[in-house]
């Protein structure tokens, strides 16, 4: 039988602790180290709905993506979401424990699996790296195996993901050379450019961001933050489970609409 330190274990070799970014909260922020596990939950969200999941299957742990305690509070009570959330784990006996940008960065992590899904060749990490570290940038960026038009490309992004996205870029421009961050990293668009991409995947972008690159020939697609790294919170279970096979290992995906899923 593992404790819940067994995975924050596994979870320091998958993700190291040194690749999250200094602003970032991850590993453990709710439970007890000591306590048994023998189910346990991986979701990109820290929601209700990904509590309440974990509840049904009788789970002791949830991993996400997201972290749910980000700025020091001051209080926890059913007054806010944050509170109600941490209440719900507590009386329910659930651990709780984070892997963001560590996970990002990490080999086998959000991007590298958005890099496979799009079947990039050659791929290499560029952007964003912790300070703690000089060895793992965050994003990736490599190349297809055939040139396509943006619109194109953006028909396949649609699919692969399943979702409806914001474009930035001449529809007939033709890409060779693709750039993956998941969430929210339209500010990599020019460390894309300088590592020779032609079009940023991202999950959001601001309007201004979008204008400026755009503007300077890089095409951006805004696919959606959920859709850009639920994949890999599902890579992140495979990786767990690997790891601690006697643990029953489970992946929360809410329906659309729900639980900061769009439509």
């Amino acid at each position: 039988m593992h404790a819940c330190r067994d995975i924050l274990s596994a979870l320091e070799s998958i993700a190291p602790s040194r690749y999250a970014l200094g602003f970032d909260k991850i590993g453990l922020q709710v439970g007890d180290p000591d306590s048994q596990v023998t189910r346990a939950v991986v979701a990109m969200d820290r929601s209700l709905g990904a509590v309440e999941y974990a509840i049904e299957l009788g789970a002791q742990m949830l991993v996400t993506h997201h972290p749910l305690i980000f700025q020091p509070i001051s209080s926890v009570d059913t007054r806010s979401h944050e509170g109600r959330t941490i209440l719900r784990m507590i009386r329910a006996g659930i651990n709780f424990a984070a892997a963001h940008t560590n996970w990002d960065a990490a080999k086998g992590g959000i991007n590298d699996e958005l890099a496979l899904m799009f079947e990039l060749e050659s791929v290499s990490d560029f952007g964003m790296i912790s300070e703690k570290c000089d060895e793992q940038h965050l994003g990736r960026v490599g190349t297809l195996k055939e040139p396509v038009s943006f619109q194109n490309f953006v028909e396949r992004v649609e699919t692969v993901l399943d979702t409806r996205s914001w474009t930035w870029g001449k529809p007939e421009k033709i890409v060779k050379r693709v750039a993956v961050v998941g969430g929210a990293a339209d500010n990599e668009w020019m460390a894309a450019q300088k590592a020779g991409a032609n079009v940023l995947l991202t999950g959001e972008v601001r309007q201004h961001v979008a204008l400026e690159a755009s503007e300077s020939g890089m095409c951006i697609i805004a696919a959606g933050h959920f859709a850009t790294e639920h994949p890999g919170s599902g890579a992140l279970k495979n990786r767990l489970a690997e790891a601690l096979p006697a643990i029953e290992w489970f992946l929360f995906t809410p329906p659309k609409g729900r639980h900061g899923r769009p439509h």
